[in-house]
């Protein structure tokens, strides 16, 4: 299946986390559930067993664990149970948010027959090697221009599928604040008030 012919269908995506991502990513993780979610988008959020998820907002994210995967004996078996709990929630895209799980979501995505997005954080050695697919990869997401520029440059037959996409950064092109003068501009400030009358002080100082 291509991402042309996915479109077809109401997308249903499946993040692919490690646990690095789930700690350190949280609010990035969970900023990208709740916008999913937003545009009422089924979402699987696929994590270790040993994660915690309670400092995340998930929106209405179906969890999917999967166990340890490079243990030779058991690695087989956990892929397929892996692959028959996506097969359930019927994705029909893969996002692997880290490239430490490029190689599991290159062979999830063929067992699914689907394509997948592939999100690159950090800088690659020039004599590792990315597990890529040029079929079923659609494009590769990276959050810094450093970062294409080292993608593009070792792996120059995926340089038409790498996207920049800035984290933290907004979609506006132009300034929006203050941009409207007939709306009344206002300020938010958070602080832990423990009694009304600190509250009342406040603004009529």
């Amino acid at each position: 299946m291509t991402l042309k012919d996915s479109k077809k269908k109401p997308f249903r995506v499946a993040l692919i986390a490690s646990e690095h991502i789930v700690t350190e990513y949280r609010m990035f993780l969970g900023h990208l559930l709740v916008g999913l979610t937003d545009q009422s988008i089924p979402i699987a959020l696929v994590c270790p067993q040993q994660c915690s998820l309670d400092s995340i907002i998930l929106g209405a994210a179906e969890i999917i664990r999967y166990s340890h995967f490079g243990l030779p004996l058991i690695e087989h078996i956990n892929k397929r149970v892996l692959t028959e709990s996506l097969a359930k929630f019927k994705p029909t895209i893969l996002h692997c948010l880290t490239e430490t799980h490029a190689s599991i979501t290159r062979q999830l995505a063929r067992r699914l027959d689907l394509p997948y997005v592939l999100t690159v954080n950090t800088l690659q050695e020039r004599w590792g090697r990315l597990a890529v697919s040029h079929k079923r990869c659609a494009a590769i997401g990276v959050p810094a221009e450093s970062i294409k520029a080292n993608i593009t440059g070792i792996y120059p037959r995926y340089a038409e599928k790498v996207r920049q996409i800035n984290i933290g950064t907004f979609t506006a092109g132009t300034e929006c604040c203050f941009s409207e003068p007939s709306r009344m501009p206002s300020i938010v400030i958070a602080h832990p008030f423990n009694k009304v009358g600190e509250f009342e002080n406040l603004f009529s100082a």
